[in-house]
C-alpha cells in the first residue's frame, strides 16, 4: 500500500472520529437540557405552593392582628369605664360616710333622749303596788314570759286559727296583749334597789341580751329596751317550762324571786318518753308528767327561791290552776289568776 493511501485513511479515520465525537456531544447536551427543564418545573411548582401557603398565613395573621387590635380597643374602653365607675363609687362612699356620720349623731342624740323616757307607764310603781296579794319584791327578780302558741287566745279554736295566720295576727290576740301588759306591770313595780333579768320561752328559752348577769331595776335604758323588744315577739310553738327554769338557773343570782306568766301545763319535757314530737297532741296525763318534771327541777335547783305565778285562762286545761297553786305553795310563792281586763 502506498504512503498516500495510508495518509488518506488516517484523514478519513480522524474525520469519522470527529463526527462521532460531535454526535456524542450533541446528544449529551440535549439530555442535560431536558433534565434542567424538568428540575425547573418542579422547583417552580414547589415555590408556587410555598407562596400560596405564605399568602394564606399572611391572611390569617392579618385577621388575628385585626382581632387583637379590636380586643385592645375594647380593653381600653372597659378600662376607661371601670375608672369612671371607680370614681363614681368613691363619690358614693364619701356620700355614705357623710350620711353615716349624720345618722350616728342622730342616734347618739336619740339614745340620750331614750335614757330620759320611761316607757313603763302603767299606773302604780315600786314595791308598794299590790294586786290581790301579788307583790313584786326581792333583791333579785327573774321574769319568765311564756310565748307559746296558746298564749294568743283563750279558746282552742282561735288558737288553732292563729297558728296558721301571720305573725301580726298572732300578736293581736287578746290574751297575748294581756301577757305583754302583765310583763310591763311587773317591770313597773320592780323595787328600785333590786336587780332583775327577763327570759321568754316556748319550745326553747332566751335570756335578755343573752347575758347571765342581772340588771339594775333603775336602769331605764335596759327597761326600755325590754319593753321595745316585746313588740317583736309573737306566740308560737309548744311550751317547755323546764327550758325556762334551766335558763333561770344560768343567771348569776342568789335565791332569786321568780315571776312566771303562763296559761297552762307544759307540752314539752326533757325526757323523750314524755312526749312524742311526731304526735299532734299531748294527753292530760303526759302534760302532768312533764309538769312534775319541771316542778322537781325547780325545787331541787332553787331551794330558797319563791315562784310566783300569773296564770292566764286556757280552755280545756282545767287542772292547771290547781297544780300551779300547789307549786307556788311549795315554794312560798303567790298565785294569781287575773280577770281578762287585768292589768
Amino acid at each position: 500500500m502506498s504512503p498516500l493511501n495510508l495518509a488518506f485513511l488516517d484523514i478519513m479515520s480522524c474525520g469519522l472520529g470527529a463526527v462521532v465525537l460531535i454526535f456524542l456531544l450533541i446528544k449529551h447536551n440535549v439530555n442535560s437540557n431536558n433534565i434542567d427543564d424538568n428540575n425547573l418545573m418542579e422547583e417552580a411548582t414547589v415555590l408556587s405552593k410555598i407562596n400560596l401557603e405564605l399568602e394564606s398565613e399572611i391572611d390569617l395573621l392579618s385577621k388575628k392582628n385585626l382581632e387583637t387590635l379590636k380586643k385592645i380597643t375594647d380593653l381600653k374602653t372597659n378600662l376607661e369605664n371601670f375608672k369612671k365607675e371607680q370614681s363614681d363609687i368613691k363619690e358614693d362612699i364619701l356620700g355614705i360616710d357623710e350620711e353615716n356620720k349624720t345618722l350616728e349623731g342622730k342616734l347618739k342624740k336619740e339614745e340620750g333622749n331614750l335614757d330620759n323616757i320611761d316607757l313603763v307607764n302603767l299606773d302604780g310603781k315600786n314595791e308598794q303596788s299590790y294586786l290581790t296579794g301579788l307583790k313584786i319584791e326581792g333583791d333579785s327578780i327573774i321574769i319568765l314570759m311564756d310565748t307559746s302558741a296558746s298564749m294568743s287566745d283563750e279558746k282552742l279554736i282561735n288558737i288553732i286559727q292563729r297558728k296558721i295566720s301571720s305573725n301580726k295576727i298572732k300578736s293581736e290576740g287578746k290574751k297575748w296583749l294581756q301577757t305583754v301588759r302583765a310583763v310591763k306591770w311587773i317591770l313597773a313595780r320592780l323595787p328600785e334597789k333590786s336587780n332583775f333579768q327577763f327570759i321568754y320561752f316556748n319550745e326553747n328559752s332566751k335570756i335578755y341580751s343573752e347575758k347571765t348577769k342581772m340588771f339594775k331595776a333603775k336602769d331605764k335604758k335596759v327597761l326600755n329596751e325590754i319593753i321595745l323588744s316585746l313588740s317583736s315577739l309573737f306566740p308560737e310553738k309548744g311550751t317547755n317550762l323546764l327550758s325556762a327554769f334551766e335558763a333561770a338557773r344560768k343567771i348569776n343570782a342568789t335565791s332569786p324571786n321568780i315571776y312566771l306568766i303562763t296559761d297552762g301545763l307544759p307540752t314539752i319535757g326533757k325526757k323523750t318518753n314524755l312526749l312524742d314530737r311526731n304526735k299532734n297532741s299531748v294527753s292530760p296525763k303526759e302534760r302532768l308528767n312533764i309538769f312534775r318534771e319541771s316542778e322537781s327541777y325547780f325545787i331541787k335547783n332553787f331551794p330558797r327561791s319563791s315562784l310566783n305565778i300569773i296564770l292566764l285562762p286556757l280552755e280545756g286545761d282545767i287542772d292547771a290552776s290547781y297544780h300551779y297553786w300547789q307549786f307556788t305553795k311549795k315554794t312560798n310563792g303567790l298565785f294569781l289568776s287575773p280577770s281578762k281586763d287585768w292589768p
